[in-house]
């Protein structure tokens, strides 16, 4: 399928698929996976990826730790990727929705312009267009045997259970599993904007303006900093942003956020103009909110406000078993020791001012991207799902392998 652009040799191959996963069903029992963990009282099943991440979550009874021990092994060790073609679809639905998006075309623009050598900017985590249109079981399995190793796995358990029985219960579904070294991670290129490079989208919808600046990776000293300064830009409420332009009512809306991942970083600010107002004028005014930021137009008083703020949301976030076990998955996947993750807080609280004004005037220079997006009509190609046959779920059925773990004493 991936070789073929021909629409005809396309149909004929999905014909194919269709006609195999008929095939499949008969072994098969769909939507069998949901259904063991709705059995055992389990909650919030889901997964997803990004760019340096797949994560499969669910909230899980302590009593069916070793029901769930046994079917996640087993999925991980022994994937079988039946039923194709309705994950195609699922895809190829969000993909459409996502080209008919105002802010994912903006920020895709943006991604696009700001990492024109990187993945960040031109793999977008859905695929593109010609990529869907080719979807390859092959290339599928090609990818899990290179990346879904043991060694490049991470499990982030938080709540109340046994620890040492838990640990026990890992080791004993999952050993069997056999670790393979890893394809070594490209360098890719991270050029710089070259003076202020400017860029349009269109879309039917209010116009809005997005500036970028390329800052720092997250492991790197500076990171803390930039934080602090994006809460002292804006926090909601008593930041440059939301005092000098929203509440002065000078734009309609405007705000700001970092972004830190494994090889690079940027920080981004955007603001929606008033009425009568040009996506050039509203720029101009978030410029001079910036400069009063270089220029250090705030006082120490307002940097130890955010961060005690921030500790506070912070204490308060990791009450919940989702926030700890969000945090463990983040320092696996960004490569970090967990004494740094836990020690942000600490770090935090040494940023002075100067710091802030330091990180402010050494990144937010004049070399930066600028999207304008215009209230104008699209061109937004659509992608049309193949005519798959309905398959028909029994939610009688059970495999032999489901009565066995819904069998696992509570």
């Amino acid at each position: 399928m991936f070789k073929t652009k021909d629409e005809a040799g396309r149909a004929k191959i999905y014909k194919e698929i269709d006609e195999a996963n008929g095939r499949a069903s008969a072994f098969a029992v769909p939507n069998e996976f949901d259904r063991f963990y709705r059995s055992i009282g389990a909650e919030g099943l889901n997964a997803f990826t990004s760019d340096e991440q797949t994560v499969y979550v669910v909230s899980v009874p302590a009593n069916r730790l070793e029901a769930w021990a046994e079917v996640e092994s087993e999925r991980f060790k022994n994937p079988v990727f039946r039923l194709f073609q309705t994950e195609i679809e699922t895809v190829y639905e969000e993909k459409n929705r996502s080209m008919d998006n105002a802010e994912r075309i903006l920020n895709d623009e943006v991604e696009n312009r700001l990492y024109k050598k990187h993945p960040y900017g031109q793999q977008p985590t859905l695929g593109s267009v010609e990529h869907l249109k080719n979807p390859s079981l092959a290339k599928m399995y090609a990818f899990y045997d290179r990346w879904y190793a043991p060694n490049n796995m991470a499990i982030a358990l938080s709540g109340d259970f046994d620890r040492a029985k838990t640990l026990e219960l890992i080791k004993k579904n999952f050993e069997t599993w056999t670790p393979h070294p890893l394809p070594a991670l490209p360098k890719w290129e991270l050029p710089k904007p070259k003076g202020h490079e400017t860029y349009e989208v269109k879309y039917e919808a209010e116009q809005k303006v997005a500036l970028a600046w390329p800052t720092v990776a997250h492991s790197h000293p500076d990171a803390d900093a930039l934080e602090v300064m994006d809460m002292i830009v804006d926090n909601s409420a008593a930041g440059i942003l939301n005092l000098r332009l929203n509440q002065a009512q000078k734009v309609k809306a405007s705000g700001s956020y970092p972004s830190m991942r494994n090889d690079a970083g940027s920080w981004h600010a955007w603001a929606l103009p008033k009425k009568g107002q040009t996506p050039e004028e509203a720029e101009s005014l978030l410029l001079e909110a910036i400069e009063a930021l270089k220029a250090g137009d705030f006082s120490a008083e307002d940097v130890a406000a955010v961060i005690t703020n921030f500790e506070l949301n912070e204490k308060a976030r990791i009450e919940s078993n989702e926030a700890r076990v969000g945090m463990m998955t983040a320092s696996f996947i960004s490569v970090e020791p967990w004494e740094r993750t836990t020690g942000r807080l600490d770090r935090m609280r040494k940023i002075t001012k100067a710091d802030v004004v330091r990180v402010a005037n050494q990144y937010l220079s004049s070399d930066r991207i600028t999207v304008y997006r215009r209230d104008a009509k699209p061109e937004i190609p659509k992608i049309s799902k193949p005519a798959f046959t309905h398959i028909a779920i029994d939610p009688s059925r059970e495999s032999a392998f489901m009565k066995e773990v819904l069998a696992i004493p509570a």
